[in-house]
């Protein structure tokens, strides 16, 4: 017989645990759920969220400053969310909020809290500001406070940037006018004049400069083409006197130091022109760049939030978790064989059959190898005792059970409602038609169902007890169920009618001498026993045989078969093996129906 390996282990997974004890999981989610709604409805107070929005834009980007560096789109609406979220703005907002009167009044950290700044999705330029708070107009104070400061913000920032360049402007301008004048005196020391005529000249010379920059600087404002061409016709003309006369001063600088001197005179006079031109730019830029805001919308209703779903489905969740991680503690502490190789983890013996649900392949009968041979059912007790056989031979090499030549096993579970009387009928059966002599004991003296099955028509007046208690002879006790004229077939012994306490009965030395006697006229005396862990008598019958076979059914828990083999190691019997009962019918088990026809005896 070829031994069929284990298949997997016996830990649970986390799934079957969860489908097994769905119920567990069921009535966890729901009564934590219920709790979660309870409580949320209980203590939550009320609460609002309003919502105002802004567009931004990098105001670098009008057409009147293309040629100014400015960010993607993307990365400047990234910038001022941070910007938005930042505590500067949010101090700014919550002095706001509490100069307006807001109660109870605000603190930064709270409002930090309470505020969710996010924009529409990537490559829009839309930023909401959402604000929670306790009352309605708190809210919407909180969100349309948070557009103000963060508008304030930045009028302050870019004011301050302005100023800034301003004043640096400011002070090399004075600086080049300082170095303007001390070359002008240098310039009349040279000359040795101190002509009013030249001053004039040098006051108009200023003016004229002046009226330049002025020129150029409504140049730059100038909103009409018509404007524009007159200004320009203008400073045209007051640039050819400038250079007229620069010219002529050339012509009359003939001393060296005194060139020098007036071309840096020149320089400085350009040089300041330049900045104060830079300045007046940056003034205008000033009153021509915005803060970058296009349009802002402000918070005008706020809705009433609650958090009863969420808290709700959060004690749901929670729930679940648990019904979960209790199914699985249940799973471990009641493990469930679901395949024919775990049993042999935990007994250490090979399986000697897997005998397929009667109910799903439609066998009535609880005695298939007599009324439906060709099932897979009855294939499956054929095949147990093809392996009984073999385990036959191995024990006596062995055990060597007294020296008998037959071989005693007690069929037993470990609880009741396994099929052990069924699974002991049939497989005596299935021995007995391969031309053994086989002898099966009724032990279960509380029960006497596999008698019912064998001899259904009239219980046996003799039995079992009679034999040993009063040496009755075994041929006047038996009942020959099926035989051959050679001998061979199948004996039953009942219990017989005789008053006896089972307990007693079966530590008794009669009886161990009476099984040790019986094995040598029969190649197997197979024993229906009680459950080994249910009857305590049970244990007793166990000891006496030499070897047990253990029914195991599909579903069956693996802390009794844990203990069914304790008990076995303890009594000292081994197991030859075990058939793995009730189990679910497969399509392989019904495929071998042609191949039955030698052993039933048909021929076709």
């Amino acid at each position: 017989m070829r031994a069929i390996e284990p298949t997997g282990t016996l830990e649970p997974t986390v799934l079957g645990a969860a489908w097994r004890y769905r119920g567990l999981v069921v009535v966890a989610t729901a009564m934590f759920g219920f709790l979660a709604w309870l409580f949320a409805i209980g203590v939550e107070s009320e609460r609002y969220t309003a919502t105002a929005s802004i567009i931004v834009e990098d105001p670098r980007a009008s057409i009147l400053f293309e040629a100014a560096p400015r960010q993607r789109t993307e990365d400047y609406v990234a910038d001022q969310v941070e910007v938005m979220r930042s505590s500067e703005v949010a101090r700014r907002a919550a002095d706001l909020m509490n100069e307006k009167g807001v109660a109870p009044p605000v603190s930064t950290e709270d409002l930090l809290d309470s505020v969710d700044v996010d924009t529409k999705g990537e490559g829009t330029a839309l930023i909401n500001i959402t604000v929670i708070a306790v009352t309605r107009d708190q809210a919407i104070l909180g969100a349309n406070s948070f557009i103000e400061s963060y508008e304030t913000l930045l009028r302050s920032q870019a004011s301050a940037t302005f100023a800034s360049s301003i004043t640096v402007l400011d002070e090399s301008i004075d600086e080049l006018n300082r170095q303007s004048t001390e070359v002008r005196a240098r310039i009349n020391e040279i000359t040795g004049t101190t002509d009013p005529g030249e001053d004039a000249l040098l006051g108009d010379l200023d003016a004229l400069r002046a009226r330049l920059t002025s020129l150029q600087t409504r140049l730059l404002a100038a909103t009409t083409p018509e404007a524009r061409t007159a200004l320009r016709d203008e400073i045209d003309d007051i640039t050819l006197i400038l250079d007229a006369v620069n010219s002529v001063r050339a012509l009359e600088a003939t001393d060296a130091e005194l060139a020098e001197l007036l071309l840096r005179q020149t320089q400085l006079i350009n040089r300041i022109d330049d900045l104060e031109a830079r300045r007046d730019g940056i003034r205008l830029d000033g009153e021509l760049l915005g803060t970058g805001v296009r349009i802002s919308t402000t918070a005008e209703e706020a809705v009433r939030v609650s958090n009863t779903a969420q808290t709700t489905a959060l004690g749901a969740i929670i729930g679940a978790v648990l019904g979960v991680i209790g199914a699985y503690s249940l799973a471990l502490r009641r493990r469930r064989f679901d395949d024919r190789g775990e049993p042999a983890l935990v007994l250490g013996s090979p399986l000697i059959a897997e005998v397929p649900s009667f109910r799903q392949e439609g066998v009535r009968s609880p005695v298939p190898v007599r009324t439906a041979p060709r099932s897979a059912s009855a294939e499956a007790f054929r095949f147990a005792a093809s392996a009984l056989q073999s385990a036959r031979v191995a024990g006596n090499n062995r055990v060597a059970p007294g020296g008998g030549g037959g071989t005693s096993i007690a069929i037993t579970s470990a609880k009741v409602a396994e099929g052990k009387t069924v699974v002991a009928v049939n497989t005596a059966l299935a021995v007995a038609r391969t031309g053994k002599r086989v002898l099966l004991i009724d032990a279960d003296f509380g029960n006497q169902l596999a008698t019912q099955l064998l001899a259904p028509d009239a219980r046996p007046e003799r039995g079992f007890t009679e034999v040993v208690l009063e040496g009755l002879p075994l041929s006047e006790s038996v009942v020959a169920v099926e035989g051959s004229s050679d001998g061979s077939g199948l004996h039953l012994l009942a219990r017989g009618m005789r008053r006896s306490n089972a307990p007693e009965f079966f530590s008794l030395p009669e009886t161990r001498e009476f099984l040790h006697r019986v094995s040598e006229s029969y190649d197997f005396v197979l024993l229906d026993t009680p459950p080994l862990l249910q009857v305590a008598y049970a244990s007793a019958v166990v000891g006496l045989v030499d070897g047990a076979l253990i029914v195991v059914p599909h579903g069956g828990h693996a802390a009794d078969l844990q203990q069914l083999s304790g008990r076995l190691e303890l009594l000292g019997t081994r197991a030859v093996g075990y058939i793995y009962n009730l189990a679910p019918l497969r399509a392989d088990m019904t495929a071998s129906e042609g191949s039955m026809a030698d052993v039933l005896g048909h021929t076709s």
